[in-house]
C-alpha cells in the first residue's frame, strides 16, 4: 500500500501550495497573494481582467478539496483490508477491526463548507468550468462521506463481531459505487483549481514586481518550483515497492537547480532590511524583537527546502532512495507556506 498512499501525499503537498492566494483571506478581502510560476498563461476559466478575485470563493473551494483529499486516506484504510470488488471479502490476513477513520469528526462544518460551495457556484465572478466540476463534485462527495461514515462507526462498535459482518456486507455494497464517481469527480475539480490558480498567477507576479516585494515575489516562485520538483521526483516511473529511485536524472537535476536558485535568491531578499520592511512581520529591530523569530523561522525552512532538495540530488545521482529526503523537503515546505501566510499575507 505505501505505492497508493504516496499520491496523495503529494496531491496534499501541490493543494498545500495554493493556501498562499489565500492565507487569512474572509468573505470581505482579497488582500491575498497566490503562488505563481513563471509558465503560467491565462485559462479560460479565469475572472475578466478588470474583475478583483475572489480569494474568498476561491479558498472555500480549496478547504473542501483538501478534506476530500484526506477521504483517500480512509478509502485507503478501507481497502487496505476489504477487496475492491463487488462482492463484499475481508482480504488475507485482514481484521475489520482495523479499518481506521476519523472521517466526519467535524461532519456538521463539512457538509456545511460543501452547502456553500454549491451556492457560491452560483455567485460571480464566474468561473464557469470551476464552478462546474464543484457542482458535479459535491452531491458525489457527500455520497460518498456519508457511506465513509456509517463504516467508520460500524467498524467503533465492534457490532460486526456479533452480526457476523452481515452489516459489513451492506455497508459495503453502499460504500462501493460511491468510489469511482467521487474520485473522478475530484480529481477533474483538482484539475480546474488548478487552471483557476494559474489564471490568477501572472497578474500577481507582475503586481509584486512593480511594488519591490521581492520576498513575496521569490516565495510564490519557489513554492511552485518546489511542486514541479516534487512531482518531477514522484513521477510513476520512480516509485518501485515503497522506494522512489530517480530515473530521468538530466529532468530530475533540471528541477532541482531551478529549487535551489531560487532558494538562494530568497535568501538575500531576506537579508535584505528594505525588503524585509515591505512584510508584515518580518521587519525585525534586534534579536530580542519577536519578529526576529518570524525572520529565524521564514529563513530556516527556506533553507530546509534547498537543503534536502540537495540532498535528494545527491542521493538520486549515486542510485540512492530519496523519499527520506523528500519528505523532509514537504515538511519544510508545508512550514514555509504557513509562514508566508502568516508573516507576508497575514
Amino acid at each position: 500500500m505505501k505505492k497508493m498512499t504516496l499520491l496523495p501525499r503529494l496531491l496534499t503537498l501541490a493543494l498545500a501550495a495554493m493556501l498562499v492566494l489565500g492565507g487569512c483571506s474572509s468573505a470581505g478581502g482579497t488582500k491575498n497573494t497566490p503562488a505563481p510560476t513563471p509558465e503560467a498563461t491565462p485559462a479560460p476559466t479565469a475572472a475578466p481582467e478588470d474583475a478583483a478575485p475572489n480569494f474568498y470563493k476561491y479558498n472555500t473551494y480549496l478547504d473542501t478539496l483538501d478534506y476530500l483529499y484526506d477521504n483517500l486516506g480512509y478509502l485507503d484504510s478501507y481497502f487496505g483490508v476489504v477487496a475492491f470488488q463487488e462482492e463484499f471479502a475481508v482480504l488475507d490476513g485482514g481484521e475489520y477491526g482495523n479499518i481506521q477513520m476519523s472521517v466526519g469528526t467535524a461532519t456538521g462544518d463539512v457538509l456545511g463548507r460543501m452547502d456553500e460551495c454549491l451556492e457560491l457556484a452560483e455567485e460571480e465572478p464566474s468561473y464557469p468550468d470551476m464552478d462546474a466540476a464543484m457542482k458535479t463534485l459535491i452531491p458525489l462527495a457527500k455520497s460518498n462521506e456519508e457511506a465513509l461514515l456509517a463504516v467508520a462507526s460500524y467498524a467503533r462498535s465492534g457490532d460486526w463481531r456479533e452480526d457476523g459482518l452481515s452489516k459489513a456486507a451492506e455497508l459495503h455494497a453502499a460504500l462501493l459505487p460511491t468510489v469511482e464517481p467521487f474520485m473522478d469527480a475530484l480529481e477533474a475539480a483538482s484539475e480546474q483549481l488548478d487552471i483557476l490558480d494559474k489564471s490568477f498567477q501572472d497578474g500577481e507576479l507582475a503586481r509584486m514586481q512593480e511594488n519591490d516585494e521581492m520576498i513575496a515575489y521569490y516565495t510564490s516562485i519557489l513554492l511552485s518550483e518546489t511542486e514541479e520538483f516534487y512531482e518531477r521526483a514522484t513521477a510513476e516511473e520512480n516509485v518501485v515497492d515503497g522506494q522512489v529511485i530517480v530515473q530521468n536524472m538530466d529532468e530530475f537535476s533540471a528541477a532541482a537547480a531551478k529549487v535551489q536558485e531560487t532558494g538562494a535568491l530568497l535568501l538575500e531578499a531576506l537579508e535584505d532590511k528594505g525588503q524585509r520592511g515591505k512584510t508584515a512581520k518580518l521587519d525585525y529591530m534586534n534579536e530580542d524583537d519577536l519578529k526576529f523569530q518570524y525572520y529565524k523561522s521564514y529563513t530556516v525552512h527556506v533553507n530546509g527546502i534547498v537543503s534536502y532538495v540537495s540532498e535528494a540530488l545527491s542521493h538520486a545521482g549515486n542510485g540512492e532512495d530519496i523519499l527520506g529526503s523528500l519528505e523532509f523537503v514537504e515538511m519544510n515546505y508545508s512550514d514555509l507556506v504557513s509562514d508566508y501566510n502568516d508573516y507576508i499575507v497575514g
